[in-house]
């Protein structure tokens, strides 16, 4: 297993794998969505989403 990740604390992840379900739900949801606006909150909320995981991740993936 990577070490990087063994290092991470267990809430970070618990937090990680939240976000994580959070976008596979936003990507279904947005896959049968028709309306603009509709399409725009859930692509802004997946962008939020993503940000989010990427601000979590990046101290583990930083380091060498």
């Amino acid at each position: 297993m990577n070490t990087l990740i063994d290092t991470m604390p267990e809430h970070v992840k618990d937090r990680i794998a939240n976000l994580t379900r959070q976008k596979i739900d936003l990507e279904d949801r947005l896959e049968y969505t028709q309306g603009f606006t509709a399409r725009s909150i859930l692509e802004n909320e997946l962008m939020e989403v993503i940000h989010s995981i990427m601000l979590l991740t990046q101290p583990y993936n930083s380091k060498k």
